[in-house]
């Protein structure tokens, strides 16, 4: 589990407590909070409504961050269909000089065969897309990365259904926006996450 990076000293000493790690956005506050385990967004959600993407601020993220990041978010764009895999595909060898593992974002309107060849033990695939793409989606997406030995995590996961999902399509990770804001999900989050089998460990 990665709890989006907060402010918040109450929220983010549960999440310490509990173990999860910390999801940074490049397009948000640069810090760490003192957390040893982290991922890089790179915070095309957050912007989505922002043209264009910021390219410089992502850099930063990625310079900073992205050498002791357990994966980066290849940038993409939100809803984008193969515009997005285009767009990801033109910043994939600039990011895997960077970090040890990247995660090409998958969208609405995009299939398997658009990047199975791809996908190792350092390309693997962040599900994002509208919720019925996600949801219908993630079976498809999880059993590529496990056939291919690489990480596959969803995004926007803050309801025990869609915890249940992940789960179930063999997602390595998740991260929810929802603990980070509010104290009193992480209690019902963190019980959802006991009853599934959700690995926190790289798959190779």
């Amino acid at each position: 589990m990665y709890a989006v990076r907060t402010g918040t000293r109450v929220n983010l000493d549960g999440i310490r407590a509990r173990g999860w790690r910390l999801l940074i956005s490049a397009q948000g506050v640069l810090r760490d909070e003192g957390f040893e385990e982290i991922a890089l967004d790179n915070g095309a959600w957050t912007t989505r409504n922002a043209q264009p993407f910021d390219n410089k601020k992502f850099a930063l993220a990625l310079n900073r961050f992205g050498r002791r990041a357990d994966w980066v978010a290849c940038p993409d764009i939100v809803f984008g269909g193969k515009r997005s895999l285009e767009f990801s595909l033109m910043w994939l060898k600039h990011v895997q000089g960077a970090t040890e593992r990247v995660l090409i974002p998958v969208q609405n309107g995009m299939d398997a065969s658009d990047v199975a060849a791809l996908l190792g033990p350092k390309v693997g695939l962040f599900i994002g897309g509208d919720d019925t793409f996600k949801e219908t989606t993630a079976g498809i997406w999880g059993g590529l990365c496990r056939a291919a030995g690489a990480w596959c995590h969803m995004g926007r996961v803050n309801a025990k259904r869609r915890i249940w999902i992940a789960d179930a399509a063999g997602c390595t990770s998740i991260d929810g926006s929802g603990v980070s804001r509010f104290a009193k999900h992480q209690p019902r989050v963190n019980r959802a996450l006991s009853q599934t089998s959700l690995l926190v460990e790289p798959t190779e």
